[in-house]
This record gives structure tokens, C-alpha cells and sequence, in this order.
């Protein structure tokens, strides 16, 4: 398997599609570019393909610069959204395609093709035409031919969009299985955060072909760098609430009209006027403590164990939490909610980029 590094990778279309981005895959890592649809994901896969070709910045594949390597001499495989599968060939001829491109004896191909089918469970349609295969079946056979060969690096361009839930939550429990026993380099793109974060080892999420934040999946969630990161990573969003910063005897207090928050710490430097505060939706909590915030309850959808509900704020303002299944709530019903302090991420409200606080404080859902 191999490293692939993108050092500026810039591509200008109709429109800048890849502005400048930078990262390191290590060999053998599954690593996702995550954004919402138009984000320049699928141009950063296809010029590692080598099916278009940067106006700016440098590719290399185990550190080899392959800027000028035809897609053919890469050696790497590249999954698309449509799967593109051969219609009149059936699944094993689909798979074995690439083998026989490169002459590989008759015996091997066999041996190969049946591998890989078994590990991605379709050995019971070898024999079928695409036009017979469920929507999670294609998936298999498109990605089955991209692996027999063992390519460096497999590119994966949103594969699964279209599944129902169910099969999707298959498909991505069998990839991350797949991709950690052949120790595969995967690259995998999606705008989908569950996808990301059930497979990925990092993940890059990008917007306006710009890199907002690479991390873990677990930073990401805890650290999310800009608004764009925290509404992307979480289901429900992140809540994000415009508020007025001011200091009073060496305390912050974040100020919005259905509220004020005392906050126990303040940063060494400046803070903006404007400020945002993300706050997720399971960690708010219920409280009829002196600091409790009032709401009414607008919205409530049950899901599985649990309940989305949307409060709406004495100004208007709607946030989402989420309760336990068995708390009975009822629309319009008056409730008190707590927004633990050490659970608050702070943006600045102008450059949309995180302002650290520290994090000292208990947990306060007892108040």
C-alpha cells in the first residue's frame, strides 16, 4: 500500500473547485474528505486519479511526484457515485476486467475474483447481470473490481449515497472491515458525517474547495474549529447561538435575548463583541436550578430510545435537544433547560473560527 501527500492542490474551473489544500495519508489509513455537495471532494479524488490534472500543487504517491503519470501507470483505483459497472457482463466479469487487461493467467484471475467476493459477500451472484443486483449488491461488484488488483491507493466518490439507511450502515461496517484486514489506502468522500465518522481514521472536511478542519473524528466532534465543522459532525446540529460578549469582575457573560450565560473562565486575549455559542443537543440538560434558561416545547420526534425535541426560546429562538424516550413532553409545555458551561464551544461571530477557553469547570447538570 502506499502514502499519497497533496501539497497545494489548486483547481480552478467554471468556478475555484480546489483552492490550495494540503494533507498526508499514511499508508494503510482509511481517510475521509467530508462537505456539503459542491465542495471540491470529488475534484481532489479525481486529480489523484490522474483524471484531471491541478493547475497548481504537487501529488505524490510513497513520495514519488506523479503530477505527469498518466492515470493508467498510477496504480490507483477509483469507485464512482454511478458505479459504472459493464451491463452486459456479469459480476465475475465485471470483477476479473482489470486482471485481463494486464494478462494475468486464467487460474489466478479465478482465484483472485473468487477472494474477493468472498470477502465482500457476493459469491452468490458471480454469475448474474448488473441489472438483476439490489442497490447494495452494485456497490459490492463496483468495489470488488476496484480491489482484485490491490491498487496503491483506492479512491472511493460518495458510494453509497442512494442506500436506504439499513444497507448503508451494512456497507460501511463491511468497507472499515475490509479496508483494516487487506490493509488497504483508502480515500472516501462523502457529505455525509455518519459515513465519516463510522469508517475514517481522520477526516478532512472541506468547503469551497478550502480545508476547514483535519482531524479525528473524535476532535472533530469535541472541537469543531468553525460553525461549518460543528453543523456538519453531529445529528442533530450543533445549536449555534448568536450572543454579545462583556466582562464583568473578570468573568465573561454571553448575553442573548432569551438568556445571559456567566461563563468561569475568559481567554488572555481579546474577545470579539460578537460571539457564537454551539452548544450539542444531548448535552443540554433539564434543570429548575437559578440559572435554568425557560423554553416551550414546539416539536417533539421520537427516535428509537430516545426523542428529538425543538424548544423554542422566549424570543423565538428554536434549538433542539435531545431527551430520554420515557420523559413525556407535551407541545407547548413550559420546561427549564441547562446549558453546562464546560460543553459550550465559542466562535468568533465575525471569522467564524473557535475561541479556546479553558476547560476547568465541572460539570454542572446537577444545578
Amino acid at each position: 500500500m502506499s502514502s499519497v501527500k497533496v501539497e497545494n492542490l489548486k483547481k480552478i474551473q467554471k468556478q475555484e473547485a480546489v483552492n490550495g489544500i494540503s494533507f498526508h495519508v499514511n499508508s494503510g489509513e482509511l481517510f475521509c474528505l467530508l462537505g456539503p455537495p459542491g465542495a471540491g471532494k470529488t475534484t481532489v479524488l479525481r486529480m489523484i486519479a490522474g483524471l484531471e490534472r491541478p493547475d497548481e500543487g504537487d501529488i505524490y504517491l510513497e513520495g514519488e511526484l506523479i503530477n505527469d503519470v498518466p492515470p493508467g501507470e498510477r496504480d490507483v483505483a477509483m469507485v464512482f457515485e454511478d458505479m459504472a459497472l459493464y451491463p452486459h457482463m456479469t459480476a465475475y466479469e465485471n470483477i476479473a476486467y482489470p486482471l485481463r487487461l494486464r494478462r494475468v493467467p486464467r487460474q489466478e484471475i479465478n482465484r483472485k475474483v473468487r477472494e474477493v467476493a468472498e470477502n465482500l459477500r457476493i459469491s452468490h451472484i458471480l454469475n448474474r447481470l448488473p441489472q438483476t443486483f439490489s442497490g447494495g449488491e452494485l456497490r459490492r461488484v463496483a468495489i470488488g473490481r476496484a480491489l482484485v488488483r490491490r491498487p496503491r491507493v483506492l479512491l472511493l466518490d460518495q458510494p453509497l449515497t442512494d442506500l436506504d439507511a439499513k444497507i448503508r450502515q451494512q456497507m460501511t461496517g463491511e468497507l472499515r472491515r475490509l479496508q483494516t484486514e487487506v490493509d488497504q489506502t483508502m480515500m472516501y468522500a462523502t457529505h455525509d458525517f455518519e459515513e465519516a465518522v463510522t469508517m475514517a481514521d481522520r477526516i478532512m472536511v472541506i468547503n469551497e474547495g478550502q480545508e476547514e478542519q483535519l482531524d479525528t473524528p473524535e476532535e472533530l466532534y469535541d472541537r469543531p474549529r468553525t460553525p461549518l465543522v460543528a453543523g456538519l459532525v453531529g445529528n442533530p446540529a450543533m445549536n449555534i447561538l448568536s450572543c454579545q460578549s462583556k466582562v464583568f469582575d473578570n468573568q465573561l457573560i454571553l448575553e442573548h435575548p432569551a438568556f445571559r450565560l456567566a461563563m468561569p473562565n475568559i481567554p488572555d486575549n481579546q474577545l470579539p463583541k460578537e460571539i457564537l455559542v454551539g452548544i450539542r443537543p444531548e448535552h443540554i440538560a433539564f434543570s429548575k436550578g437559578k440559572e435554568s434558561i425557560l423554553a416551550t416545547v414546539d416539536i417533539v420526534q421520537p427516535l428509537g430510545d430516545q426523542q428529538i425535541v425543538d424548544l423554542r426560546l422566549e424570543d423565538g429562538t428554536v434549538i433542539k435537544i435531545v431527551a430520554p424516550l420515557e420523559m413525556e413532553l407535551t407541545i407547548e409545555e413550559k420546561i427549564r433547560i441547562i446549558v453546562p458551561r464546560n460543553r459550550i464551544v465559542l466562535f468568533d461571530g465575525s471569522q467564524h473560527t473557535r475561541i479556546d477557553l479553558e476547560r476547568s469547570v465541572r460539570d454542572d447538570n446537577e444545578a
